[in-house]
């Protein structure tokens, strides 16, 4: 049928509004399979890569893990964006493909189901398939995140536990300081290291050492634990915004089962119920139309009974008159009867004409009713077209929470990626830590043997030594310094993981940021799509109230119009049978005034 939009005043603010929004087709797809071998590649192309560099020192091998990441981490925001973008295009035209394979139901098989009504219930029911596939795998994926938050708050317990003993080192050093002077310069390069550790891990450089107390210097790692226990407090906010997302969609999913349930009940239920909810507001026809029309149709019937009531009565009494008269001629003159003839025969000339008035009253109120019954037909199709347009709506609307779960799913899969290699890179800072120490360890231990080898050599000399331990003493030396010189070597090359490191962390908060934005803007899109929903949803019941109420208003002026027409039949058979007696009448006159004509020639 052809539909025509229902100018609605809330509706036509929307168009305005909205005069930019292309439709958009829901289409169900065949090809589950696609999806998620191509999420697979991508996780494995997420995982960090990892190489080893061997150094080799004094004959020695050691090796020393360097972390490269994959193009996904060291890609921009932007050209992620734009990845995902033509992630998602491909796998709409993957969709459009797929949709061909879709299967209408039979006629035979659904009779009283219109046909439109079929295509959106079967559609919905693919969404809602789709819809909980895609909540089963967020459900899954917000476990996988919880067990890694887990082990995030092991880690962290893990560094709290280390600086907590670090803490009781410091007490127990400045305790046992007093002792004497080589513990104090023991204490000194004890402090110096741990000094040259938090400055490294609080990002300060040797020309602002000056500048920052220690007081200063506390208070900035103890700010850098609490921005990593923080971290941690938004990683716990996420996962409870993606578990709120997960009832919004299971409420949404609800709501379309109740839609389709509606709308199936709706189709198959007959219109001719005992229920009439008409709305004041958005009515198309007022109730006083309605009383008018009908107390118009009252009259014509009452007009239609008093008219045949009249006819009948005249009918008889003029056949009872004329018998009278011509059984009793003898009685009454010819004069009178003559004349009441005349007067018989005027009264029912004004009886046509009045007729004949009524007549054309009635064919007044016919087009009236038939002009009715088209403003009726017209706003039914304004209403059909209107029931078109929102199911339309509808469709959009279930495209754009397709959309939102497939941007869900591209949030969750690049959070997982990012706290993956934040965990890695976690691992790598702790076991540099650990062998910063063991380095400095090992260098404070190397510079005491060659102090204690120098002064040895300075004793030597003077008790005047042989020359072969002079010598191995000389080699002893070399060794040492190129112990030395590899431990200073590894020390810088630590220092290089070090900063490199650090800034993968900066980048790492700064792609976290981007994604809790993103997180925030799907929030906002879900909520907008959540009200049009529901505001689509009330303007459906409302249209289909008033569709129902018209069906009536239609079966009964159907009714009046036959009613009519059966009246009007009536109306003509009795106008014949009038112009029938008056025949008879204008005959039997004849007769009278020839029998009249005889009777006076025989006397």
């Amino acid at each position: 049928m052809d539909r025509l939009r229902i100018l609605d005043p809330r509706r036509h603010a929307n168009d305005q509004n909205n005069n930019g929004t292309s439709s958009v087709t829901i289409t169900t797809h065949n090809n589950n399979g696609n999806s998620p071998s191509h999420d697979q590649e991508q996780q494995s192309d997420a995982r960090p890569k990892v190489s080893s560099l061997v150094w080799k020192f004094g004959g020695e091998k050691k090796k020393v893990p360097t972390y490269t990441f994959s193009s996904s981490d060291q890609t921009p925001p932007q050209q992620q964006q734009q990845q995902q973008q033509q992630q998602y295009h491909h796998e709409q035209d993957i969709n459009r493909n797929g949709s061909n394979n879709i299967q209408i139901l039979s006629s035979n098989k659904v009779q009283n189901v219109p046909p439109n009504n079929v295509l959106t219930s079967a559609q919905m029911k693919s969404h809602i398939d789709q819809l909980e596939e895609k909540n089963i795998d967020l459900k899954q994926k917000l476990q996988e995140q919880t067990a890694q938050n887990d082990l995030q708050e092991k880690k962290f317990r893990e560094l709290n536990n280390l600086y907590n003993t670090l803490q009781n080192r410091l007490g127990q050093d400045a305790h046992e300081h007093v002792k004497g002077e080589e513990e104090k310069r023991i204490w000194k390069q004890r402090t110096d290291a741990l000094s040259q550790m938090v400055m490294r891990f609080c990002d300060i450089k040797v020309e602002q050492q000056q500048q920052h107390e220690l007081k200063d210097i506390m208070t900035i790692f103890e700010t850098k634990i609490n921005q990593s226990k923080k971290a941690e407090q938004q990683n716990k906010a996420l996962i409870e915004s993606l578990k709120l997302k997960d009832q919004k969609i299971s409420e949404l999913m609800k709501e379309i089962n109740e839609m389709a349930t509606g709308n199936a009940l709706r189709s198959t239920s007959s219109m001719s119920t005992s229920i009439r909810r008409i709305d004041s507001a958005d009515d198309v026809f007022p109730l006083a139309d309605s009383a008018n029309l009908r107390l118009e149709l009252c009259r014509t019937r009452t007009r239609l009974k008093e008219a045949q009531r009249e006819l009948s009565s005249q009918n008889s009494l003029r056949s009872s008159g004329l018998i009278k008269q011509l059984s009793s001629t003898d009685i009454l003159s010819s004069d009178t009867l003559i004349s009441g003839l005349r007067k018989d025969i005027n009264d029912m000339g004004w009886e046509i004409k009045n007729l004949q008035r009524s007549k054309e009253s009635f064919k007044q109120d016919v087009e009236k009713l038939e002009r009715e019954l088209a403003v009726v037909e017209a706003a039914k199709q304004s209403i059909e077209d209107a029931n078109a347009l929102i199911t339309r709506e509808n469709k959009e609307l279930r495209a754009s929470i397709d959309e939102l779960t497939d941007q869900n799913r591209m949030v969750l899969q690049n959070y997982q990626n990012h706290v993956k290699n934040y965990s890695i890179h976690q691992d790598v800072v702790t076991k540099l830590y650990d062998s910063v120490a063991q380095v400095e360890i090992e260098n404070r231990l190397l510079q005491e043997k060659c102090g204690f080898l120098e002064e040895k050599l300075n004793i030597k000399q003077l008790s005047l030594v042989d020359k072969n331990e002079v010598e191995k003493l000389e080699s002893k030396s070399r060794v040492l310094q190129l112990q030395y010189d590899y431990e200073t070597a590894r020390r810088e090359h630590i220092e290089r993981q070090l900063n490199r490191l650090q800034e993968n962390v900066k980048q790492l908060q700064s792609e976290l940021q981007y994604v809790e934005d993103k997180a925030k803007r799907a929030d906002d899109q879900q909520k907008l799509a959540y009200r049009l929903c529901r505001d689509s949803k009330e303007e459906c019941e409302i249209l289909q109230l008033k569709i129902m109420d018209l069906e009536k208003r239609l079966n009964l002026t159907e009714k009046d119009k036959d009613i009519v027409e059966q009246e009007l039949l009536l109306c003509q058979q009795r106008i014949n049978a009038t112009q029938y007696g008056i025949q008879r009448y204008q005959d039997a006159v004849i007769n009278a005034e020839n029998e009249l004509d005889a009777l006076s020639d025989g006397r």
